[in-house]
């Protein structure tokens, strides 16, 4: 039996293949009360990947590894080229032995984090997407709450952006008026 239902985890886009993600645990009640040697000796394995973004599902096997003695879950690969889905992986666990070997199951979902930069900058673009109800509630979203945040957010960077290259603009041009005028003046009062 696992010790929880479903482990979800957020990964950097620039992980890579090697990288801890999570580790499982699962005890067997027959081998926890066990005294012999190989007691506690669960094993563990990934039963399936899969891959999904928005209504799209697509297999994912060999996404992530795991160590079928710790329960250790690591990258075999990096994200870097997913879209910013959810991998989902159905993890089990058995005890050692074939006779009346008992199996558990839990999930383990896996999202790529997205950067404050990628989110100001795609929020415009998903608005639309990110606004609606997600047709698979398993899968990650935005609520329309952070879509409006970020997209306040952005306005207000661009704003503060804009009110900067003005004021620099005005300051530079008014610098480059005084400098004239002072030419001017001088020149004027030259005696030739």
């Amino acid at each position: 039996m696992f010790e929880t239902d479903l482990y979800t985890k957020a990964i950097s886009r620039d992980a890579v293949a090697g990288t801890k993600i999570v580790r499982v645990v699962a005890e067997d009640p027959d081998l926890v009360n066990d005294s012999s040697p190989n007691s506690n000796s669960v094993r563990y394995r990934i039963d399936e990947t899969v891959y999904r973004y928005g209504d799209r599902v697509r297999q994912a096997s060999g996404f992530l590894t795991i160590d079928e003695k710790s329960g250790v879950i690591r990258l075999a690969q990096s994200p870097h080229a997913s879209a910013g889905g959810v991998f989902e992986s159905r993890i089990a666990s058995s005890d050692h032995t074939d006779v009346d070997s008992h199996i558990a199951n839990t999930k383990l979902k896996v999202r790529r984090n997205l950067k404050l930069l990628q989110l100001l900058l795609l929020s415009p673009l998903l608005l639309p997407k990110l606004l609606l109800p997600p047709r698979n509630y398993h899968c990650y979203y935005l609520s329309p709450l952070v879509t409006i945040t970020v997209i306040v957010i952005t306005i207000f960077i661009i704003t503060v952006i804009t009110t900067i290259i003005i004021t620099l603009i005005h300051t530079t041009a008014a610098q480059s008026h005084i400098l004239t005028f002072n030419f001017y003046n001088s020149v004027s009062g030259m005696q030739f």
